[in-house]
């Protein structure tokens, strides 16, 4: 981290340690012990991601285990909502919208 950290710097790009978080990626069924591991740049202690943590998956909707799960709920939910809207105004639109 502190390599990666001195490249930034190096060339002029900003890393806020306040807003960067990490995952560490696993199968399913492994388990690691990971008392103790915490990354630090500049000080600055990660917040890390995954299960028992206050953020459980990515932007991208992935979790430290590489399943969609999460992904496949946040679209459900968006495609929900966008069918319920259908329904209530199908009776209003015309058929051609």
């Amino acid at each position: 981290m502190h390599s990666l950290f001195d490249w930034f710097c190096a060339n002029c790009l900003s890393l806020d340690a306040t807003k960067t978080k990490y995952i560490l990626f696993r199968q399913i069924n492994s388990h690691y012990n990971t008392t103790g591991m915490n990354i630090h740049i500049n000080n600055t202690e990660l917040e890390r991601i995954g299960f028992g943590f206050e953020e459980v998956s990515i932007r991208l909707w992935m979790d430290e285990y590489l399943t969609w799960k999460h992904h496949i709920a946040h679209a459900n939910n968006k495609i929900s909502r966008t069918m319920f809207a259908i329904k209530q105004v199908k009776h209003f639109l015309p058929i051609k919208s």
